[in-house]
């Protein structure tokens, strides 16, 4: 059946539980630090009078949804894509701790995200094919906004954020990991398809780099934890 309907196969309930008791201590800690972190989150507040606090945990409510759907996908075999999305948690991890260690930059984050709207507006505008699938009114439209919307005057990156808060060691050494193995096309992510030999072409779940996967997102959601810690404020529990 995974030759006719691949990860979509009724097989993969096998193959789940396959990997739930090969790597059992490994989903545990998941497990656990996720539920931690999504009571820590239910239980808790930020001053809704402080846009940056809100921002930050913006950021880290996506990073632990990122996380947590990477151990989903972890779980199914599908590892080479649940190390994409880690990469985008920790993404989202290094904004979150940026502006919790420096509230003043939200203000480059906004100015970036600017930015990228208008090289995307600019590039709307000078691609023919586009072009010619805007109205007058969409074209006056464009315009209109890349004439009027300031761009940010120095780049905002993941880097930067990871540096700002603190992670710039994080950043080195998982993230550009998890760039390399999962997220980019490249020779590496392009050889997760073959086995043995090139020949050897596969298509279906498999156990590799499982292990890191699991040990990654544990760590990312508990250094979430931490970051966002001093910025919650616990309800009271009836």
């Amino acid at each position: 059946m995974i030759e006719s309907e691949g990860f979509l196969s009724p097989e993969m309930d096998g193959y789940i539980a396959t990997i739930r008791e090969d790597f059992a201590e490994e989903i545990r800690q998941c497990r656990q630090i996720s539920g931690e972190a999504t009571s820590q989150l239910f239980r808790s507040g930020v001053d809704a009078t402080s846009l940056s606090q809100l921002m930050a945990a913006s950021f880290w409510t996506r990073c632990l949804t990122s996380c947590q759907a990477a151990i989903v996908l972890g779980e199914r075999g599908l590892n080479v894509e649940a190390l994409a999305l880690l990469r985008t948690a920790y993404e989202h991890l290094f904004f979150c701790a940026a502006i919790a260690n420096n509230p003043a930059c939200l203000a480059r984050i906004e100015s970036q995200d600017r930015t990228e709207r208008i090289k995307q507006a600019e590039k709307l505008q000078t691609s023919e094919s586009v072009h010619q699938a805007l109205s007058e009114e969409d074209c006056a439209l464009l315009d209109e906004f890349i004439r009027n919307t300031p761009k940010a005057k120095k780049q905002f990156s993941a880097f930067e954020a990871a540096r700002l808060g603190g992670m710039e060691g994080l950043y080195e050494a998982a993230y550009r990991t998890l760039s390399l193995v999962g997220t980019h096309s490249s020779y590496t992510t392009g050889g997760h398809a073959f086995g043995d030999s090139l020949a050897d072409m596969r298509f279906g779940p498999s156990k590799e780099h499982l292990a890191m996967l699991f040990g990654l997102t544990r760590d990312c959601i508990g250094l979430g934890m931490r970051t966002m810690a001093p910025l919650l404020k616990c309800r009271l529990q009836r």
